[in-house]
C-alpha cells in the first residue's frame, strides 16, 4: 500500500496541510498518510503550542479524512530524534511491505542534504514534494524517487499565529472546528 509520511510542527495545522494530503491521495494514489507531529524540529524554531495540543489540533482538522492518521511517535522517541529514525520506526510499525513516501515542502526538499542520514533516506523511500511554482529548481533527490504536487497556495502556520494574535479571522485557513478550538486555547494570543 502506498503510504505517505508527512512530518511537521503543525503549529497549527491548516488547510494547506490538508490540501497537500488530499492531492497526494487523489493524484498520486497514496492510500494512507501519517501526519508525524514533530516533537522538537531540527530545522525550525521550537513550536509555541505544546506537543499534546498540536496532536489535538491535527486530530480536529483531519477528522473527516479517514486516510489521514496522526502519530505521536516523536514524543516517545529518545531526543534528539531525526526524520530517519522516525521513518524507520513507522515502517516497522506499519510493515516493511508498504511503499513509503516522505511528504515535504520545497523549502525542506532543498535542505535534504543537511538532514541526518539523508543518503539513507533517499535510498529507502520516495519523496512527494509540494511545489508552489513550476519554475522552482529540483531538489537533490533521485528523479526516480521524486514526485511533485504543484499547487499555488501560500499559507503558513506562522501567518495564522500572527492573525490569531491580532484577533483577525482565521476560519478560512483552519476550518470552523479547529478555528474555535485554537481561539479558546489562547495559545497564540
Amino acid at each position: 500500500m502506498k503510504t505517505g509520511i508527512f512530518g511537521g510542527s503543525f503549529d497549527p495545522p491548516h488547510i494547506g496541510h490538508l490540501i497537500f494530503s488530499v492531492d497526494a491521495y487523489n493524484i498520486l494514489g497514496i492510500k494512507k498518510i501519517v501526519w508525524l507531529v514533530n516533537h522538537t524540529p531540527c530545522h525550525k524554531t521550537m513550536p509555541i503550542a505544546p506537543f499534546s495540543e498540536r496532536i489535538r489540533f491535527c486530530e480536529i482538522i483531519s477528522e473527516n479524512f479517514k486516510f489521514i492518521s496522526i502519530s505521536d511517535l516523536e514524543e516517545k522517541l529518545e531526543k534528539p530524534n531525526y526524520t530517519y529514525d522516525s521513518v524507520n520506526f513507522i515502517k516497522k510499525q506499519l510493515g516493511e511491505s508498504n511503499d513509503y513516501f516522505l511528504m515535504i515542502g520545497m523549502d525542506q526538499a532543498r535542505l535534504i542534504n543537511t538532514w541526518k542520514k539523508s543518503s539513507e533516506l533517499k535510498d529507502s523511500l520516495g519523496f512527494i514534494v509540494m511545489r508552489r511554482g513550476v519554475e522552482e529548481e529540483k531538489p537533490d533527490i533521485p528523479e526516480s524517487r521524486l514526485s511533485f504536487i504543484d499547487r499555488r497556495l501560500d499559507v503558513s502556520s506562522s501567518e495564522i499565529r500572527g492573525l490569531v494574535k491580532k484577533h483577525l479571522e482565521t476560519e478560512h485557513l483552519l476550518g470552523n472546528e479547529l478555528n474555535n478550538y485554537v481561539k479558546k486555547s489562547g495559545l497564540y494570543n
